[in-house]
């Protein structure tokens, strides 16, 4: 009997087997978070694991569950010093790798949070600007 197999770019497609970009789903499943297994998608590769952190909390309007009372991923990840940023907008405007996110919460008093300014620099950006700056009059 022969083997059936499908293969694209992307996907390879075995009896029992499952690949995506080289990798089998079964061993990314409940290894690598959904913002890992996107990049993965997307890019053909893994992110870098401060990355993933940061992919996970662009794809997150919030993470915790709506109606949560305790915050228990807040509280978990703020104890492991991971920054949350939820409710970005325009981020289908960034480019997939290359720019630096510089955050500026504003603080409140007594508050656990507050909200953000969430800037992207873009390398080509920066370079114009510092030229601009080193550009007597």
């Amino acid at each position: 009997m022969t083997e059936t197999k499908w293969q694209t770019a992307i996907t390879e497609v075995k009896p029992n087997e499952l690949r995506l970009r080289g990798y089998r789903i079964d061993e990314l499943m409940g290894a690598k978070s959904f913002a890992e297994a996107a990049w993965l998608c997307w890019l053909g590769e893994l992110p870098r694991p401060e990355w993933a952190a940061l992919i996970t909390a662009m794809f997150t309007a919030s993470i915790d569950h709506g109606p949560s009372k305790q915050f228990e991923t807040h509280r978990v990840l703020f104890e492991a010093s991971v920054p949350v940023f939820e409710n970005l907008a325009g981020l289908d405007e960034l480019p997939p790798a290359g720019f630096t996110v510089v955050a500026l919460p504003i603080k409140i008093r007594g508050g656990s949070g507050g909200p953000l300014r969430a800037i992207a620099i873009l390398p080509e950006l920066a370079t114009q600007s510092n030229a601009a700056a080193s550009t007597p009059e």
